[in-house]
């Protein structure tokens, strides 16, 4: 696709154990994660971009996009942490000579949005505050140079498909291998889910809540 001969030796998938069991390398089990996030991202765009398309309120849109947008952020970071602090630890010093030459000219594209991490720690992932003080106090959300738009979203969403992409051509066989086992393991999951409330016993005990701190106000 990139018309380029980038061939990396992954580390082998099965190490057959004593019980026959097969064993996922740390290398491989990262590819696989940096592919799951990959996938999530692009559902989350494709959410961003098609929620426009349905007979719901502004409003509701808008604060639906942002949700989606947060989260969109969240997924970049996981990203890029999976990727240099699993994936990369994991390959030989030629593996990640080969693998800089396509990360470096990626990177410095993402890097152009160099708040995106900043962002997540102080709007998405925590409780609004830097340094123990109220963003909306001390700061303003127009500071961070994060992407502004469906078209920077995009443009952020590309590279990482891009970054993937790289990833998988380099070690060709490892998602997928990782992933018919996780899909096996699910399809002979036992394990019961754990279940729901009622819609009825969840309203009751709200209800009861309400009451409870009714009666805590008149004492």
């Amino acid at each position: 696709m990139f018309g380029y001969k980038y061939v990396l030796i992954a580390v082998p998938l099965y190490k057959m154990l004593d019980n026959q069991q097969p064993e996922v390398s740390s290398l491989d089990e990262s590819i696989h994660i940096l592919n799951v996030i990959d996938e999530k991202f692009n559902d989350y765009f494709e959410a961003l971009t098609m929620l426009a398309q349905f007979s719901v309120p502004v409003e509701v849109v808008a604060h639906l996009h942002q949700l989606t947008y947060e989260h969109g952020v969240i997924l970049i970071n996981s990203y890029l942490d999976e990727l240099h602090k699993h994936f990369r630890p994991s390959l030989t010093n030629e593996e990640n000579a080969a693998f800089s030459q396509y990360y470096n000219l990626i990177k410095k594209e993402i890097n152009r949005f160099p708040d995106i991490k900043r962002y997540r720690n102080n709007v998405c992932a925590h409780n609004l505050r830097h340094d123990d003080r109220s963003i909306y106090l001390y700061g303003h959300l127009r500071k961070y140079k994060v992407p502004q738009n469906i078209a920077e979203f995009k443009f952020v969403k590309d590279c990482i498909n891009l970054m993937t992409q790289v990833v998988n051509i380099s070690f060709p066989m490892s998602c997928n291998n990782v992933r018919a086992i996780v899909d096996t393991r699910f399809a002979n999951d036992t394990t019961p889910h754990i279940s729901s409330l009622p819609k009825d016993k969840l309203e009751t005990m709200a209800s009861d809540l309400v009451n409870k701190l009714r009666i805590l106000q008149k004492k």
